[in-house]
């Protein structure tokens, strides 16, 4: 490591984790957050023996690896109100996010050099969707950062069994599985590239007994944690575990439809291209592009017929599997996915180790040309990449706090956008309308309309502000209707009038009527 990475890197995180710190308030509350907390208190209950009603709570299935703790963290911080607890919520999951982007940073610096994984992890963060997500959404970011976690400990576990490193990832792995259950994608994981290591790599060939033994040391163990993380599982590990895989690929109790590619479609029956599609759209070019380059390296070497081939790309492989593995599971499976594909948000990191192989890649490829072939793959391809890492992180300043509403170019425009997919589905841009209200409406009580979204919306706002708006079931009554167009590809009433708006791209992702 040379003596500008040592001083740059924890540069890097620094001013990172400061910038999450002062901005992690500005967001507003999601549709899942204030179910996602419910699970955690009914988890908390159970545990402490406060309320044993959680074999019977409907959402009794969904993992609380994360919800707990979060649960105990506003119980020992006596949070006081609504706001104070999701504010505490939104700053310790970005404060997990950054944990994994460090945890990342050691992952690629087993393949890569400081800098190139330094920009790994730039790339991790400068996507605006998983950057906007990593303050709120404890689900699928929790997700992502404990796939990095433990990813990371599987490599240190292969590379050199022990009883310590096994412990730790057996660990890693139930707490991702008990967070969200495809995290369970790691068990076969963690076995292919056992077996690929202890077959192709000679050292670990000589030692596959010692290694076979912590293999089995490693499934025991993951099967412990993995009930003892989860309280569902406590009275019955089998049959509840396999209750709640079996809902997890058939998913029925969201059934209200998807606006998809222009067309209206019940969740249940979106076609199976649709994660694919909303990956294309939804990350930055470049980085697709430098993840196509990885993967064409990774098959370019194992065409070779070179002795080390294997480990020549085994870190590509790895991301291969961890990327193509659960979304073939998906797609073949029939899951049901929607909003976007935030359920495949683990994924992300994947394709960030491919999108740095390919850098490495075309790194090399410009050191072996000469004069002007390698200033112009300098031009061209450092100028891309630049140029579109800028044009993210503008939009990402542009448009805070809602960088949950980026499309790239695949997409044709935040207009066209907004005909073919769902925008703001959780409701995140309400927070900003119901400000304005509250600065420029003095009532003592102000009724309104969710067009669509949760009453709970007002629980980010201060005290005094949230116990003046009265949230109704329908618009008659309401005083100002909130619509972030959702299920309403058109904008409201020409007759009513809009008191605000928010935009991108000159499109209108959030508007407030006033009805009198």
């Amino acid at each position: 490591m040379t003596r500008w990475t040592r001083v740059a890197t924890p540069l890097a995180f620094l001013l990172y984790l400061v910038l999450g710190l002062a901005i992690h308030r500005h967001y507003g509350l999601s549709w899942d957050e204030t179910p996602s907390r419910k699970n955690g208190l009914m988890a908390y209950d159970y545990v402490t023996g406060a309320n044993r009603q959680l074999l019977d709570y409907a959402d009794r299935d969904y993992g609380t690896a994360l919800e707990l703790p979060l649960v105990v963290a506003e119980k020992l911080f006596r949070c006081s109100s609504p706001r104070s607890v999701f504010l505490l919520r939104h700053l310790l999951t970005f404060l997990f996010f950054f944990g994994a982007t460090v945890a990342f940073y050691a992952l690629a610096r087993r393949r890569f050099p400081p800098g190139l994984a330094l920009g790994g992890v730039a790339l991790l963060i400068l996507s605006p969707r998983i950057f906007a997500d990593s303050f709120y959404n404890t689900k699928d970011i929790g997700l992502l950062g404990a796939m990095v976690v433990a990813v990371l400990t599987q490599e240190r576990f292969l590379a050199a069994p022990s009883a310590g490193r096994t412990v730790l990832h057996a660990s890693a792995c139930a707490f991702a599985i008990d967070l969200r259950l495809p995290g369970l994608i790691l068990v076969p994981l963690t076995l292919l590239f056992w077996s690929l290591d202890t077959w192709l790599v000679a050292a670990h060939r000589e030692a596959w007994r010692r290694r076979l033994g912590f293999l089995g040391l490693y499934l025991l163990l993951t099967a412990a944690f993995v009930t003892l993380f989860w309280p569902y599982l406590w009275t019955d590990p089998i049959g509840n575990f396999v209750e709640s895989y079996r809902n997890l690929g058939h998913f029925l109790r969201w059934k209200d439809t998807v606006l998809y590619l222009g067309r209206t479609v019940p969740a249940p029956e979106l076609p199976w291209h649709y994660p694919l599609v909303w990956i294309a759209i939804t990350t930055p070019l470049a980085y697709l592009v430098l993840a196509l380059v990885g993967v064409g390296r990774a098959a370019f070497v194992l065409a070779r017929p070179a002795p080390d081939r294997y480990q020549a790309v085994r870190s590509e492989l790895m991301a291969i599997a961890w990327f193509s593995l659960p979304l073939a599971a998906v797609i073949l499976g029939g899951s049901v996915l929607y909003d976007g594909w935030r359920q495949l948000y683990f994924l992300y990191p994947a394709l960030v180790v491919l999108a740095m192989s390919g850098i490495e890649t075309l790194w090399r490829l410009g050191v072996r040309l000469d004069g002007w072939k390698r200033i112009t793959l300098a031009v061209v391809g450092g100028g891309c990449l630049l140029a579109n890492v800028a044009s993210v992180a503008l939009f990402m300043i542009q448009n805070h706090p809602h960088q949950n509403l980026y499309f790239n170019r695949l997409a044709g425009g935040m207009e066209r956008a907004k005909k073919d997919f769902e925008l703001d589905y959780w409701g995140l841009t309400f927070r900003k309308g119901l400000e304005h209200i509250a600065r420029t409406d003095p009532s003592p009580e102000i009724p309104i309309f969710f067009a669509y979204g949760s009453r709970d919306t007002i629980d980010i706002l201060p005290p005094s502000d949230r116990a003046r708006f009265r949230p109704l079931e329908e618009v008659r009554g309401a005083k100002y209707v909130l619509t972030n167009y959702r299920w309403a590809s058109e904008d409201y009433d020409a007759a009513l009038t809009k008191v605000y708006e928010i935009t991108i791209g000159g499109t209108a992702v959030m508007s407030v009527y006033r009805l009198y």
